[in-house]
C-alpha cells in the first residue's frame, strides 16, 4: 500500500489540512531515478623534466587527476595552454595539503579532467604567475590524454 502525508498549517488564522497522496501505480521500492556508481579518478603525477610526450590512456567516459609540483609561495601556479579539446573539461585546479608549512615549500597542485568521449588530446600546461602575461612561463609540459 502507498502512503499518504497529512500536513496542518496554519495560516493567518486559518487551519488547513493538506492530504497529499502519490500518483496513483504499483507499490515498489526501487528508486525512480537510477544513478551511476561513482567511478574513481584515475591518478598520475608528472614531472616536467621527465614526463614530456607522455601518453596517458583513460577511460571515456571517467575523471582524470594530474598532479604537479609546484611553489605556490612564489605565485607560480600550472594552467593551461591555450584551450581544452572537446572531449575534455577542466573541473577544478586545487593545492593539496602538505606536512610542509615553510614559505618556499614545494606543494602538489591537482588539476581535475573531466573526460567526456573518446579521442586523443595534446594537452600542454605552462608553469607562470597567472598576473604576469607577458614573462614566458618558468616551464613547460606537453604530454597526450587517450581515451578509450
Amino acid at each position: 500500500m502507498r502512503a499518504a502525508v497529512i500536513a496542518t498549517i496554519f495560516l493567518g488564522g486559518l487551519l488547513a489540512v493538506l492530504l497529499v497522496r502519490p500518483a496513483p501505480g504499483p507499490a515498489t521500492n526501487t528508486p525512480s531515478v537510477l544513478q551511476a556508481a561513482p567511478v574513481a579518478a584515475q591518478t598520475v603525477a608528472l614531472d616536467p623534466d621527465k614526463d614530456a610526450g607522455r601518453e596517458i590512456v583513460v577511460d571515456a567516459p571517467g575523471s582524470l587527476l594530474i598532479t604537479l609540483e609546484t611553489i605556490p609561495s612564489t605565485g607560480h601556479r600550472w594552467d593551461i595552454d591555450g584551450s581544452l579539446p572537446p572531449n575534455l573539461r577542466l573541473q577544478s585546479s586545487s593545492l593539496l595539503d602538505s606536512d610542509a608549512a615553510l614559505p618556499g615549500a614545494t606543494k602538489r597542485q591537482q588539476l581535475h579532467f573531466e573526460v567526456l568521449t573518446q579521442g586523443r588530446a595534446q594537452i600542454t600546461l605552462i608553469y607562470r604567475q597567472p598576473w604576469n602575461q607577458t614573462a614566458p612561463p618558468l616551464k613547460r609540459l606537453s604530454f597526450f590524454i587517450i581515451a578509450k
